[in-house]
């Protein structure tokens, strides 16, 4: 909004804003709630960069409907998540995957599991079902040619013996232009709950 603004020298206007958020940003959660939570918030932030007389001036002004059409209710590893489905690709992708490894015995990560089996006979390796490394390879499926990456891993992946695969190949097939080692601030960033530190992560 703010590139916009200073492109055309002015405030963006309702319909404009309300396009770039349609046709630019796009998320996929598990969680229906926390679509709903973002969908929400991204709606603030549209609100808040208007004012109010031009809200008064447009009375048939609606704001989008995001859930279903830009949030996606799906698992990101699920082929049939509307991401892939839709084949679309964008410039930059951002994502707080989890810090585990895959369980068998929870139905949440059978898609995971899924796509970590046939990744890994195309040398995609993750070590010890890792989720937030499998992510980072998935995340590169839906990229542009020359897109971004930021996310946020565990810090072992990069030292770990189960993980050298994954080090192997994922260094070798992307190039990764910098990496902020967050260990030393994991009890100020990443409290867990009931006082329970987190373990360290790396973005």
């Amino acid at each position: 909004i703010e590139r916009l603004w200073r492109e055309q020298g002015e405030r963006p206007k309702a319909e404009a804003m309300k396009r770039l958020l349609q046709e630019n940003i796009f998320g996929v959660e598990k969680d229906q709630e926390a679509c709903f939570i973002t969908a929400f918030s991204l709606i603030l932030t549209l609100l808040s960069h208007l004012e109010p007389p031009e809200l008064q001036a447009n009375a048939d002004f609606q704001f989008p409907t995001l859930v279903g059409s830009n949030i996606y209710h799906a698992d990101f590893f699920d082929d049939a998540c509307p991401i892939f489905q839709k084949e679309l690709r964008f410039d930059w992708v951002m994502g707080n995957p989890p810090w585990e490894g895959a369980d068998e015995r929870n139905e949440s990560h059978r898609y995971a599991l899924d796509w970590m089996r046939k990744a890994s006979k195309s040398s995609r390796e993750v070590g010890e079902r890792r989720l937030d490394e499998a992510f980072t390879w998935r995340a590169g499926d839906a990229l542009k040619e020359g897109g971004y990456a930021g996310l946020l891993v565990m810090a072992t992946s990069l030292v770990n013996s189960s993980s050298s695969g994954y080090r192997k190949g994922f260094f070798a097939t992307f190039y990764v232009k910098r990496i902020t080692n967050l260990s030393n601030f994991m009890r100020i960033l990443f409290m867990g709950p009931e006082g329970k530190r987190a373990e360290a992560p790396a973005a």
